[in-house]
């Protein structure tokens, strides 16, 4: 499965809502919502005044693909070669799942990044992504 299905699934297919049932309400007692303003306070010192627009976060997440067992055809192409000159192609199994990244801060978020297998999410990957968001 290519990234451009992955995201056209993401954007397309996920996008539907859907109906929650049985939402029931969270209601908190007084020692709850003491509790919440202790653990709160610390986040809110830090983000105060004007310094949550330095704020920024990172996630990311696996997603699964539920065709696991299908296969694509693959050609490698070199820079100078020329299509005429591959090899036939071959076929390589579809990976089973894949690593989604992105940037979120006050100025926006950046598009999701799809990571090769096995790739890290180093400072470079980090630094390119908050350039795009400035």
């Amino acid at each position: 499965m290519s990234q451009q299905v992955v995201s056209y699934q993401l954007k397309h297919t996920l996008k539907k809502k859907k109906a929650i049932k049985n939402l029931n309400a969270i209601i908190l007692n007084e020692k709850s919502v003491q509790i919440r303003r202790q653990l709160s306070s610390p986040l809110y010192k830090l983000l105060r005044e004007d310094r949550w627009r330095k704020f920024i976060t990172t996630d990311e997440s696996w997603i699964y693909l539920s065709d696991i067992n299908a296969k694509s055809k693959v050609q490698y192409l070199s820079r100078g070669q020329n299509r005429r000159d591959l090899t036939p192609s071959t076929t390589v199994p579809h990976p089973k799942g894949v690593m989604v990244w992105m940037v979120i801060s006050a100025n926006g978020v950046t598009k999701p990044r799809f990571l090769q297998p096995g790739a890290k999410i180093n400072s470079l990957l980090l630094t390119e992504d908050i350039k795009a968001l400035s």
